[in-house]
């Protein structure tokens, strides 16, 4: 949790320890990381070191406005408390013993955190969020001193609530059980179809909204959302929209094709590294 790099990563201690926090602006153009934190010698690399620096950079792509109580400015949303959660988790859950790393990815439009290890307890559990088996206790409480990290629970309630305050999508957890083993939690950044219909964008009117299929609806808001978070300067193209809604390209382009016929979208800069965007309602 504090140690030196070399003493925490001694044949003896973890010598697999290795935190690592990417960031990508562009995933599709084969291009690698951005940014990064990760051991490299400049600075301690131990637990409480890497935590603050990745929770510092993690905060920074979430797409919510900062509050006010009265006239006092609160930074701190839900969405912050389910960020710092899971990071919390993903740390206080690795299996050290193994070959693997702690991986924290920061695509576009969603945070991925992998840890090496298997779930102690079932996926249904977890969501339930009443009962949790800690891997590592220590560094548990490490963080529970520090502020940081809930005793009781999974902590999934805690994630779920950010998330569900902006309408995003419901955090994913998933295992990985052939060899290397991993755990890993997705949390999306944009606004996708909820079971009662996609909600209408904004820069939308009201008689062309009929005409629109919820997918279309969802590639509205998922480049209005991403657009929000002036951080990440994406490049949103079809390979990324596809990979996002789950779809071919080929469903994607007709959608984008059926979108720029009628107004509301159009590509920006130039044909190799460009982006999709929306016509705000002004600009038509």
């Amino acid at each position: 949790m504090f140690g030196k790099t070399e003493s925490i990563t001694n044949p003896a201690c973890a010598p697999y320890f290795f935190p690592d926090l990417q960031e990508w602006h562009i995933i599709d153009r084969g291009e690698r990381w951005s940014d990064r934190i990760c051991p490299d010698g400049y600075w301690e690399a131990n637990l409480y070191q890497f935590f603050m620096r990745a929770f510092a950079k993690l905060v920074q792509q979430l797409p919510v406005p900062f509050k006010l109580e009265g006239i006092q400015r609160i930074d701190e949303t839900p969405a912050h408390k389910s960020v710092r959660e899971a990071l919390v988790n993903a740390l206080v859950h690795t299996n050290y013993s193994v070959m693997g790393s702690t991986l924290i990815k920061i695509e576009p439009s969603r945070i991925i955190m992998r840890n090496p290890g298997r779930m102690l307890v079932s996926v249904q559990e977890y969501y339930a969020g009443s009962h949790s088996v800690c891997r590592n206790p220590i560094l548990q409480n490490m963080f529970r001193f520090i502020g940081y990290g809930e005793k009781a629970g999974s902590g999934a309630d805690i994630i779920a609530k950010g998330w569900e305050e902006n309408k995003w999508e419901r955090p994913v957890i998933k295992e990985n059980l052939a060899q290397p083993e991993y755990t890993e939690l997705v949390l999306d950044l944009v606004k996708m179809a909820q079971n009662e219909g996609q909600s209408v964008p904004q820069n939308v009117a009201d008689g062309v909204a009929d005409e629109l299929t919820e997918r279309q609806k969802v590639i509205l808001e998922t480049l209005r959302n991403v657009a929000l978070n002036v951080a990440l300067n994406v490049a949103l193209n079809t390979k990324y929209l596809a990979e996002q809604l789950n779809v071919n390209r080929k469903t994607i382009q007709r959608d984008l094709a059926s979108l720029q016929e009628k107004h509301l979208i159009r590509w920006i800069g130039s044909k190799k590294s460009g982006h999709w965007g929306i016509i705000e309602k002004d600009e038509k």
